[in-house]
């Protein structure tokens, strides 16, 4: 796992109501996992993730968004899980090669 720190500072506009020194920091982490298989012409394939349980369907939009191009089986990739809003299923995103 990769930690990320996300920090989000108010709006100029709350200032005045908070603590000179207020940071929010939010920390999030990133999946690491094998790309067990990728199908180009498909546009599609699966992240075996290394903290165990079901494999990872990755999409090639996923790639896209990333500026990476299409994945080799065996390669190391960090990865967010998503949420897909209409179908409720979950994929690979925000990728990197690890």
């Amino acid at each position: 796992m990769h930690r990320i720190e996300i920090f989000r500072f108010p709006r100029p506009d709350d200032f005045q109501d908070l603590p000179d020194k207020f940071i929010f920091t939010e920390v999030m982490e990133m999946a690491t996992g094998i790309v067990k298989w990728y199908n180009p012409a498909k546009g599609f394939g699966f992240i075996s993730p290394d903290q165990g349980g079901g494999d990872v369907f990755v999409h090639a939009s996923a790639l896209e968004r990333a500026n990476m191009g299409p994945l080799s089986e065996g390669q190391a990739l960090s990865y967010e899980l998503e949420r897909d809003q209409r179908s409720g299923k979950t994929s690979a995103g925000q990728l990197q090669a690890a």
